[in-house]
């Protein structure tokens, strides 16, 4: 079923342009039909079902880690407001860590975006023990990694191939 929520793979900060939260934002009310300020008081209540409390959760994650990037983004750009020239190693070591915000930004913008495509209603189809929600979004970055534990008596490829 095609999503009708925008698509945050594209590039879209531009001049005047929502970013990645406001548009993750915009998408989360548009799905739960509540601002965010409601959904993270239904969460701190625990009134929120384990799909929109997962969602409020990664949410608030992704808003620390856009607070973090634009944090490292001063840094970088107050280091780099002087002589032009080669980098020094702090100049390098504040680019790296812009690097490693945009990453972690992007993961949890990931996260949020696959909620709420695997759950476009907002609800999952079946009760849902709490973590597996993140297993699942977990499991979709990593192909390979089963969201499922083995069942009692199964014995998992990777347990099979280390005994041969």
């Amino acid at each position: 079923m095609p999503s009708s929520l925008p698509d945050i793979t594209q590039p879209a900060e531009l001049e005047g342009e929502p970013g990645v939260l406001e548009v993750l934002g915009q998408n989360i009310e548009k799905v739960y039909g509540q601002s965010l300020s409601e959904l993270q008081k239904a969460a701190a209540e625990g009134s929120l079902n384990r799909v929109a409390s997962e969602v409020v959760l990664w949410h608030s994650k992704l808003t620390l880690a856009e607070g973090n990037l634009e944090q490292a983004t001063r840094n970088l750009t107050e280091s780099l407001s002087g002589e032009v020239g080669e980098l020094t190693d702090r100049q390098m070591e504040l680019a790296s860590a812009v690097n490693d915000a945009v990453t972690i930004r992007d993961v949890r913008a990931t996260v949020v975006s696959t909620l709420l495509k695997l759950y476009p209603n907002g609800q999952a189809p079946t009760p849902v023990p709490r973590g597996a929600v993140a297993r699942t979004v977990a499991s979709a970055a990593e192909p390979s990694a089963s969201v499922l534990p083995p069942s009692p008596g199964s014995v998992s490829s990777a347990t099979q191939g280390a005994r041969r």
